[in-house]
């Protein structure tokens, strides 16, 4: 394992905030698994980390992680309308509902109040700094997730983790290490190497991912 590389991933975590952290299905519990270690490790270090992971979970991974937890559609957006009400005497504001309409009403506001000027609306999505891929040989093994994400993994960093020769080296940094028994147990040795510490969720998960791995 090159040295270099485990260094680079070390400062890209560190230094980045936003993190997605994607789990192939191909290697099923055992990417599962060490992805839901690192997940709740990077949690502790307060990082807004994101899981994403389309479709039925592995039944042998079934409770490592809350459902509402998983992003199983990165494709979908928020819909977020801001209004500026400084210098104005609003004191409420009400919605309901008219059809199919929503309808936002907030007072009092006087009779040069500029909604042009005042409401802003915008689509917000997931912006990814930093995608974590665990047991893709290349990542057209994402399949839809790769699809949805294209645009993200175009802009962000990547670390490609995998432990088979069989990878296709697609990542900004690639932690590749054939030897490794199981994915879990690189990754837990990663965490360790870097100083992380996984509390009782990430253990958990990372302890499932060896027992269940997928042979190279």
């Amino acid at each position: 394992m090159d040295e270099h590389n485990k260094d680079l991933a070390l400062k890209l975590i560190q230094e980045t905030k936003t993190i997605a952290l994607v789990p192939s299905k191909i290697a099923a519990t055992d990417s599962f698994g060490a992805a839901v270690g690192m997940y709740f490790t990077l949690l502790d270090m307060e990082k807004d980390v994101y899981f994403v992971y389309p479709g039925k979970v592995p039944d042998d991974a079934a409770g490592l992680i809350e459902k509402d937890r998983i992003i199983s559609n990165v494709d979908e957006r928020e819909l977020l309308v801001s209004i500026d009400y400084a210098d104005t005497v609003a004191a409420s504001a009400h919605y309901s509902t008219e059809g199919e309409s929503l309808r936002i009403k907030l007072g009092p506001v006087s009779k040069d109040f500029s909604p042009m000027d005042r409401v802003k609306v915008e689509l917000v999505g997931f912006e990814f700094d930093l995608i974590i891929v665990f047991g893709a040989q290349e990542l057209e093994d994402l399949g839809g997730t790769f699809t949805n994400l294209r645009e993200s993994f175009s802009s962000a960093h990547l670390i490609n983790i995998d432990n088979t020769e069989r990878n296709e080296l697609y990542g900004d940094v690639n932690l590749i290490d054939p030897t490794a028994l199981s994915l879990s147990q690189q990754v837990f040795k990663y965490t360790s190497e870097w100083k992380m510490v996984p509390n009782e969720k990430a253990a958990r998960a990372f302890l499932t991912g060896m027992t269940y791995r997928t042979p190279n």
